[in-house]
């Protein structure tokens, strides 16, 4: 899967992909990395969408280029999350529930 979009970004001048990580509706061990591999190889930018439901809020926080350090990125992105107040918050991955303060 991985291989195959990152064949499709290489033949588009645009294309837009959302890939939820968790890819489940309860709180996963741990996400699913494809989405990051996918921005690594095809050398494009992971945008962060985040919903926050106390605050009634929808937004883009942050824009992260895959660097070198994907465990640093990945800390960034699962403190992120970890920033807004989910729907249901017991059912947070376990990743971004380490970086959960509400």
């Amino acid at each position: 899967m991985v291989e195959q979009t990152v064949a499709q970004f290489r033949q588009r001048d645009k294309l837009l992909i959302a890939v939820t990580p968790e890819g489940t509706r309860s709180n996963a061990e741990q996400w699913k990395l494809g989405f990051y591999h996918i921005a690594k190889q095809a050398n494009v930018p992971i945008i962060l969408a985040l919903a926050d439901y106390q605050a009634k809020t929808f937004s883009f926080p942050v824009v992260i280029y895959p660097g070198d350090d994907m465990e640093a990125d990945l800390q960034q992105i699962y403190a992120h999350f970890a920033s807004a107040t989910p729907k249901h918050p017991g059912k947070l991955s376990v990743p971004v529930r380490e970086h959960y303060r509400k």
